[in-house]
């Protein structure tokens, strides 16, 4: 089988730390690599999300209500929150550098989960942290 570099990227992600190299192959044909200048927009905080993004390299702020509250990078995924339950974005996310991400639609982001269900386990801790999160910051 054909060496997939992108199968050693996701490797090196920590939600896909316990895939196996079938399902990162998986995985890696549900992705699409896409290359993003510095102050290219990932999602805007309100709008609906339709993609679910993992950070390959580079780096992005994530703002709320126009206050940047985070800088993530390389391993980092977004937009996970929106495309599971089909609402809208919780935070805007602007490229700082020039970046190299891969991204889900929704159908394919299912089927990743599908997949690899491990992936969705891995998430859970992330996902209760990023809402405690937007609770914490909705009542102050």
């Amino acid at each position: 089988m054909a060496h997939d570099p992108k199968v050693d990227i996701l490797r090196k992600v920590p939600l896909f730390a316990q895939c196996d190299d079938k399902e990162l192959r998986d995985i890696s044909s549900l992705m699409t690599q896409i290359d993003l200048p510095a102050g290219a927009p990932l999602m805007r905080e309100g709008e609906f999300g339709k993609e679910f993004f993992i950070i390959v390299s580079g780096t992005a702020s994530v703002s709320k209500k126009g206050d940047v509250v985070a800088e993530v990078g390389p391993g980092a995924y977004l937009g996970e929150i929106s495309i599971i339950d089909g609402g809208r974005r919780t935070a805007t996310i602007v490229a700082t550098t020039p970046m190299v991400v891969e991204v889900a639609t929704h159908p394919e982001f299912a089927g990743l989960l599908q997949r690899a269900p491990e992936i969705a386990v891995n998430m859970l801790p992330v996902l209760a942290a990023r809402i405690r999160e937007l609770s914490e910051h909705e009542i102050h």
